[in-house]
């Protein structure tokens, strides 16, 4: 509702969409031409034409920079793909916004998004096909074990770099038993 677009209400113990922009502000990780990874509905937040157009408001109006707008999440599967060409319907014809998503199949919904965040071990079909479609290609790492320097620095630097990609996310899977990192390990 109304209320819910006022980006001032909390959610439980999130902070409201004001918040964070203005804790992002007052830490300096906030970086023109550096656009914010929102992922809606998909991490249980507010989605869909209303909000996206709000955000866009607000963006413009207070200077956040742009917000790449997470539609579906690797959508791989038969069912996923059509899920996330419904979904990216609510979008089209929305003025200054571009859609993202990771691990994409780049055949079925390459066309559609805006920004690909794929597997660091894409293939190089998957570079000339961005290329090819002038698409701004990201790339994500699930390995991560918490504390792994020389790997993150290698995909951070070297990797980044080599394949000149504009951003570069790690998940962090560190609650796996497995996975602890640990004085003696």
């Amino acid at each position: 509702g109304k209320q819910l677009l006022t980006f001032e209400r909390r959610r439980g113990d999130y902070l409201s969409l004001n918040e964070e922009m203005k804790l992002l502000r007052e830490t300096k990780f906030l970086r023109r031409g550096v656009p914010l990874l929102y992922l809606g509905s998909y991490a249980g937040g507010p989605s869909g034409p209303a909000w996206t157009r709000a955000i866009r408001q607000h963006q413009q109006e207070r200077g956040w920079p742009e917000f790449l707008f997470y539609v579906s999440d690797e959508p791989g599967s038969p069912e996923r793909i059509e899920a996330a060409k419904k979904e990216l319907a609510d979008f089209a014809g929305l003025e200054g916004i571009r859609t993202v998503t990771a691990g994409l199949d780049v055949e079925a919904l390459g066309r559609l998004y805006d920004v690909w965040i794929q597997n660091v071990g894409m293939d190089q079909r998957t570079r000339r096909r961005a290329a090819q479609w002038r698409k701004e290609l990201w790339a994500y790492d699930c390995v991560l074990h918490g504390a792994t320097p020389q790997h993150d620095r290698y995909l951070a630097g070297l990797y980044a770099w080599r394949w000149r990609l504009r951003g570069l996310f790690q998940w962090a899977y560190t609650h796996f038993a497995e996975r602890f990192v640990t004085q003696e390990g």
